[in-house]
């Protein structure tokens, strides 16, 4: 490659990166896995100056070490794969192309994938040096020469917890044994950039569901009760209007619930004293206090919230596809009020979530915990909001916070009902 042509893919790749960087958080943990000399990392640390970027390349060289230590980036020497062991990685005479695999049957890019020698080298799964370094990525760049579809299998929990992706697909049968990107129905393209040649393209995607998980990682407050921290805590005229970012369409605000703080104190009004007392006049009263109390709940689940809880929804939603949703704030009450024929039943084969396990043709999550305010709890509970949050049909409890973070995370359905629910709940 000339310096002219090093220049012209240096301004390539800084435009896919930035376009990458617009579903990213602004001081992102950066992945570069096929790092080769460092080029792609010292374009990432020029984006992103206070990023933690992390190195991932088998073959290493001196040229490497010394751009990652210039630029602060970690380096570590292995094979990215969806195994733990050792492998043959097969060096070719244009080394950016060395892979795993074998030289394929096309011949489009003539003899840079000939090898001219092989060297033994550590293969490890993504999610196991994740867990073992507690370090997560946000963006996670992939070009490994035909061997994407095993990285992604290895780091199935860092690809679904991440904010996005860049990875190189190849078009052609340049490897032998090269596979499909496990793409399909888990996450979302936002851009595919194919070569001059149109033999490879690099996709930008994300999990499917990274809407639902970014929006929660900036949720301090509780998804059980109360009130979402971005909210102007004393302004009564914005009360009901999430951050923009947490909603993909502008909802009807009118038919959904009332408008006004006037006239939820009119329904306050009849309940008396506490237990009725609704927490969004705590909020109001004192935004700090409540905003601590629902910190230390957030804090005790951030741990384990990026590595499992969207693996698992995810999980859970491909295997049912669920898509009519119940949120029943006290079953007990909707029990009673379906046997006298106020309310109806919910469909047969729908999700249903509420403050116990219920009997019936319905689909529940298969929790562990009981209905509290343990990390473990609450965990659970965020798992079956992100699931209510994909139906497209949803009926939910006027009121509570519960249903109503899942149908603006979800997209704020036009097909909403909601039911009224005998006593007050926030």
């Amino acid at each position: 490659m000339s310096y002219e042509e090093y220049l012209v893919w240096r301004e390539g790749q800084k435009d896919l990166f930035l376009e990458a960087g617009k579903h990213a958080p602004k001081n992102p943990v950066i992945f570069d896995i096929g790092a080769h000399h460092g080029q792609s990392a010292e374009i990432f640390r020029e984006l992103y100056p206070d990023a933690k970027i992390v190195c991932f390349e088998p073959l290493v060289t001196e040229v490497a070490r010394d751009k990652c230590n210039e630029i602060d980036a970690d380096l570590i020497q292995c094979a990215i794969s969806n195994e733990y062991g050792s492998a043959v990685i097969n060096v070719t005479e244009f080394d950016q192309c060395s892979s795993l695999l074998h030289k394929g049957t096309d011949h489009d890019w003539g003899s840079l994938t000939d090898p001219v020698g092989s060297e033994n080298v550590t293969t490890i799964r993504l999610d196991d040096w994740c867990k073992d370094n507690d370090c997560w990525p946000d963006i996670i760049k992939v070009d490994t020469q035909g061997t994407e579809a095993d990285v992604m299998e290895g780091g199935e929990k860092a690809f679904f917890s991440c904010s996005v992706a860049i990875v190189e697909e190849i078009l052609i049968n340049a490897y032998a044994g090269q596979r499909p990107l496990p793409i399909e129905g888990k996450f979302h393209v936002h851009k595919a950039i194919p070569d001059e040649g149109n033999t490879q393209r690099d996709l930008i995607i994300s999990p499917a569901h990274a809407g639902l998980g970014n929006s929660l990682l900036d949720m301090v407050g509780s998804m059980l009760q109360g009130l979402l921290p971005q909210w102007s805590c004393c302004n009564p005229a914005t009360l009901f209007k999430p951050h923009a970012r947490f909603i993909r369409a502008e909802p009807n605000w009118e038919r959904f619930m009332p408008p006004s703080i006037g006239e939820i104190k009119d329904l306050t009004q009849p309940m008396g004293e506490p237990p009725y007392e609704c927490w969004m006049f705590k909020w109001l009263e004192d935004p700090d206090q409540i905003k601590r109390t629902y910190n230390a709940l957030w804090s005790a689940v951030m741990a384990s919230f990026k590595t499992d809880i969207l693996l698992d929804m995810t999980h859970f939603v491909n295997e049912h596809q669920p898509t009519v949703g119940w949120q029943i704030r006290s079953w007990d009450e909707a029990n009673e009020r379906i046997k006298v024929g106020e309310l109806p039943p919910p469909p047969a084969g729908a999700f249903v979530t509420s403050d116990k396990d219920i009997e019936g043709d319905y689909l529940q999550y298969p929790r562990t915990t009981p209905r509290n305010r343990t990390p473990e709890a609450i965990r659970e509970d965020l798992i079956e909001l992100l699931i209510l949050a994909t139906c497209h049909d949803l009926t939910i409890t006027e009121m509570s916070t519960f249903g109503e973070a899942a149908w603006w995370l979800g997209g704020c359905t036009e097909n909403l009902t909601t039911i009224n629910a005998h006593k007050f709940t926030c």
